[in-house]
């Protein structure tokens, strides 16, 4: 069973979005107030390929894998922190 809470993976998450944008080519700040209810279609210059980038960094780093739909169907962070702990308890 892992050891990594919720805290963690969402910290976790806003910071790897924050490399890909903000690191990337594009140079995008992220909004100070993002959290658990920030839905990815809110921020500002997120594409669908640094959705897949972000989930394929998760999923190394985590060592779960997720399914094209089920990434697809995520609209939050939240929706990302539950299902990496849902591989999480799977793994």
């Amino acid at each position: 069973m892992s050891q990594h809470n919720r805290k963690e993976i969402l910290e976790n998450s806003i910071n790897t979005l924050k490399l890909i944008l903000e690191n990337g080519p594009k140079s995008i700040k992220l909004p100070e107030d993002i959290g658990e209810e920030t839905k990815f279609q809110d921020i500002e210059g997120l594409d669908s390929l640094d959705s897949v980038e972000l989930v394929a960094r998760l999923e190394e780093y985590y060592q779960i894998w997720m399914k094209s739909n089920e990434w697809v169907e995520m609209q939050t962070l939240g929706d990302l922190c539950n299902y990496i702990e849902r591989g999480l308890a799977e793994s």
